[in-house]
């Protein structure tokens, strides 16, 4: 009966996943995925994989972003390989992705000698969770699944390094290397370790992980080191209302994000693409009002839940998840984002695990019935919440509409819907959400917003216009979208000497952009140095046969 019971619970999982997101199976690229995916060249051909490990997400040098994430960058690889740019193959990987954690939450806390019915319930709450649905339906969001995964798979070889052989203990080293090579979050990986070794264990055993433990915390430093010294993120700064803020505000602000977090997790009434508060003041309610809630939530996991070693565990598990989101070491491009709380989302998960079973235990037996369809009705809302949530994410005009209302200082989402706009051929409904775009944005203004102002412009016949609004967006962050466009105008116009400036400085900086590299063999040819422009049209051919008219100005060139 107990090899059946598991084969339920697996089954259960995996339907619990399938079900409430296969309305997403078809969803558009959207958001980033269209420059790191769709105008990506390293990751159309295998030829260019040692590349992924010498830039970042979006084809760039790595220090020009600062997110350095090769095994990310390999996932898309892999998805491009077997279908190309269709849509399917992506989300399915996602799917999949969900469903691995799922499972891997189950065994995890088996290990840890929890219930089988618990491990169970958590599993399903987690995987119908729906703030996780940013993380699951998005594309780009996968990051997260990847980063859960293998961390679930590290702490299950941490384990089995524990009680079976130490040789294990060399596969937790391998994942977590992975996870750095994934994300810089997994820094907090040995800590969480290091907690569970001090609750869990008793000093016999603590003296087999000492070396382990030595060796992870030790990567993390050398890994920080090198961060700090090659990969930077932008001089240019990141652009958010929480970067604008002291460290006293972030720090006033901390308490409203982990409220957010917990209250979107259990109750998400309503979700957004980003969120963008920051709290000013000490005498905010809160600062008072959710510093208690938290503590109190925190008092009665630990006074009622049984085992409470458990509970401490699982609270530092979502804490110590949401650390890297804090916006107190590192102030982040948004306040909060709902696919950061995916890691976290399991610790919440076992919680309320263990407090289902802990009242199912305290009620008479009609009540456990009535409790039971109380139960069974929340998740059924989330998994409803889920697939309204997806649809959302199929057409990004609506998203970003909608989402745009709900968070209305968000220059991301003025910027994306003015994009929409666009496309639709609504030009001047385009411009006003470019231009409340760089009103809301922290700073001089969104660099992406600029560069679009100037598309509409260009596409207008309005070029003078146009070349300022480029100009700044070069200014503000580089953008490669404006130096290729500015570009292409500048060749357009016969001002050969501004082009080659340009685009000799935006093909350093951008090395893989296609589109600069063939502008900046057009410049070359057009200023007769030949030879220059056939090494640019060459290295685009490179990266992508047949683009534009690259084989006939080779020919020319011939």
């Amino acid at each position: 009966m107990r090899k059946y019971s598991h084969i339920f619970i697996l089954i259960s999982i995996i339907l619990a996943c399938i079900i409430p997101y296969i309305n997403s199976v078809n969803n558009p690229f959207i958001w980033d995925e269209e420059v790191m995916i769709v105008g990506n060249p390293i990751i159309k051909d295998w030829r260019h994989l040692p590349e992924a490990f010498k830039t970042n997400i979006f084809g760039g040098p790595i220090n020009a972003s600062g997110y350095y994430r090769p095994i990310y960058t390999l996932s898309f690889m892999l998805n491009y390989s077997v279908g190309k740019l269709n849509t399917m193959g992506y989300h399915i990987f996602n799917i999949i992705l969900h469903i691995l954690n799922g499972i891997l939450l189950y065994a995890v806390i088996l290990r840890l000698r929890l219930p089988e019915k618990t491990a169970w319930m958590a599993s399903l709450l987690f995987v119908l969770f729906p703030i996780n649905c940013h993380a699951v339906t998005l594309i780009g969001g996968r990051i997260e699944p990847i980063l859960a995964a293998l961390w679930l798979l590290c702490f299950i070889s941490f384990l089995n390094g524990i009680e079976r052989s130490g040789t294990y203990f060399l596969g937790s080293v391998f994942l977590f290397i992975s996870g750095l090579l994934t994300k810089e979050s997994t820094l907090i990986w040995s800590f969480i370790l290091f907690v569970y070794v001090l609750i869990f264990l008793e000093k016999d055993k603590r003296r087999k992980t000492i070396m382990p433990l030595a060796i992870l915390i030790s990567l993390s430093v050398v890994y920080f080191g090198l961060r700090f010294a090659f990969i930077r993120s932008s001089s240019h700064g990141t652009l958010s209302l929480i970067n604008e803020a002291s460290f006293l505000e972030r720090l006033y602000t901390f308490p409203r994000i982990l409220f957010t977090y917990i209250q979107v997790t259990i109750v998400p009434l309503v979700l957004k693409s980003e969120y963008n508060f920051v709290v000013h003041s000490f005498r905010d309610p809160y600062v008072w009002l959710g510093t208690a809630s938290i503590a109190l939530i925190f008092f009665l996991a630990l006074r009622f839940l049984k085992p409470a070693r458990h509970a401490l565990f699982f609270l530092c598990w979502f804490l110590m998840g949401l650390a890297p989101y804090s916006n107190l070491i590192v102030p982040l491009h948004a306040t909060l984002m709902e696919h950061w709380g995916y890691f976290s989302s399991m610790g919440i998960a076992a919680l309320i695990s263990m407090a289902i079973f802990k009242i199912a235990d305290r009620i008479s037996r009609w009540q456990r019935y009535v409790f039971a369809a109380i139960v069974a009705f929340l998740l059924i809302f989330y998994a409803g919440k889920i697939m309204e949530r997806n649809k959302e994410w199929g057409d990004p005009f609506v998203l970003y509409g909608r989402d745009s209302k709900r968070e209305p200082d968000s220059f991301l989402l003025h910027c994306n819907l003015g994009v929409e706009y666009f496309r639709r051929g609504m030009f001047e409904d385009a411009r006003r959400e470019f231009t409340l775009s760089n009103q809301v944005c922290p700073g001089k203004g969104y660099d992406m917003a600029y560069n679009n102002l100037g598309v509409i412009c260009a596409r207008e016949g309005k070029f003078k216009e146009a070349i300022p609004f480029y100009k700044k967006s070069v200014q503000l962050n580089d953008c490669q979208l404006a130096y290729q466009n500015l570009g292409a105008l500048y060749n357009s116009l016969r001002m050969n000497k501004e082009s080659l400036l340009l685009l000799e400085k935006g093909a350093r900086l951008h090395p893989f952009n296609i589109e600069i590299l063939y502008q900046l063999g057009i410049a070359y040819y057009e200023n007769g140095q030949l030879e220059s422009a056939r090494q640019a049209f060459l290295q685009v051919e490179k990266l992508q046969e047949n683009y534009s008219e690259t084989r006939r100005f080779l020919d020319l060139i011939r």
